[in-house]
């Protein structure tokens, strides 16, 4: 835990990234910090673009949703080390590029399964916890984002047009993706793929995907 201006932050790093080496190399940490932070940004626009429809539409949704907070931290070990916490031994640490001697964390305010798709991606697997300590009572924060893109290439989990075309083939639209004037999602997504990224030649109906 760290604390920065009176306020309690969780420190993260990545320790598995599911390729069956335990061992993430500091490089790898950074990389895939560098990729939760921008599916965090992504979510955040998409989330703020999703309810300025569901107002525009007339379509009640809950208001009390919105994306973590967030920091990226750098550890520069100097003379000490790196710390216990990061897992990086002395050895790799002076292995490191001397230009990239540091440890990247991402920071998360301390707290006591929805999807979406942007048609080129889907939002997978999102966390969720009520902030306002044991009360409970304050917004819904949204965190641990995965995505799953066309190219499968957006960080740890992301399994590409197959995890895609599993979303699409398991989604029901209800009654709310019909208010929200969402076009229905293709069942035959992995033959159309090359149109998926083409977002710039389709029409504002066409952009908007069912959730």
């Amino acid at each position: 835990m760290i604390i920065i201006d009176s306020k309690e932050w969780a420190a993260k790093r990545f320790w598995n990234v599911g390729d069956g080496d335990h061992l993430v190399s500091p490089n790898r940490n950074h990389s895939e910090i560098v990729n939760e932070v921008i599916r965090l940004c992504q979510l955040g626009r998409l989330l703020s673009a999703f309810m300025d429809q569901a107002k525009e539409s007339q379509v009640s949704i809950s208001t009390d949703l919105k994306v973590t907070d967030f920091r990226v931290a750098f550890e520069d070990p100097g003379q000490n080390g790196p710390s216990p916490a990061s897992g990086v031994s002395d050895l790799v640490y002076t292995g490191l590029d001397p230009t990239k001697q540091y440890i990247t964390w991402l920071l998360e305010p301390m707290r006591p399964k929805a999807l979406a798709t942007t048609k080129w991606s889907v939002f997978a697997d999102l966390q969720t916890t009520r902030s306002g300590g044991v009360t409970g009572s304050g917004d819904y924060v949204l965190f641990d984002i995965m995505t799953h893109t066309l190219a499968g290439q957006s960080g740890v989990g992301d399994h590409g047009l197959e995890g895609i075309q599993k979303f699409c083939d398991m989604h029901v639209c209800s009654n709310k993706c019909k208010n929200l004037g969402l076009s229905p999602i293709s069942r035959t997504l992995a033959a159309e793929n090359s149109d998926c990224g083409d977002s710039d030649n389709d029409s504002d109906s066409q952009n908007k995907t069912s959730l």
